[in-house]
């Protein structure tokens, strides 16, 4: 039997793990390191008073895990796909499943975006069906811009 992963809506009951998203060094490790707790509580807080559309946490067996979510790209007028995991559920195939999920929701082309240093993300946008079309240089760092048709 496979293990089961599934988009949720963001709940009051994920609070603590979106919290560890924003403030977990490794997690944040390609996102301009972590933020302080302070502003990732408001954040959260704010995420989940009013949850944006197409933005799910990934729970898998039921567990609060990570995030995915389709939301608009800084610079293009595409939807982006951005996606979160808690490192001791990285590198388990969770972050696929969770984003093949998310991007069944979506039709055309979308874009997703990862520093170079990044090679899971790379990998996993490219098992995803993404591909490398450009770098530009965001926050001081290189950055791949991934497109999916």
């Amino acid at each position: 039997m496979t293990d089961a992963v599934q988009l949720c809506e963001p709940e009051v009951m994920h609070r603590d793990m979106l919290i560890r998203l924003f403030t977990d060094r490794a997690v944040r490790q390609f996102l301009g390191g972590p933020i302080d707790v302070d502003v990732a509580i408001e954040r959260v807080d704010t995420l989940l008073e009013s949850p944006p559309s197409n933005y799910w946490v990934i729970c898998f067996n039921h567990q609060p895990v990570g995030t995915v979510c389709i939301g608009s790209h800084c610079d293009l007028t595409l939807p982006e796909l951005s996606f979160l995991l808690l490192p001791e559920y990285q590198h388990k195939n969770i972050g696929y499943r969770a984003c093949q999920q998310a991007l069944g929701y979506t039709r055309g082309v979308i874009v997703a975006e990862t520093q170079l240093k990044n090679l899971a993300a790379q990998r996993l946008l490219t098992k995803l069906g993404f591909a490398f079309k450009f770098s530009l240089i965001r926050f001081s760092e290189q950055q791949g811009l991934y497109f999916r048709e």
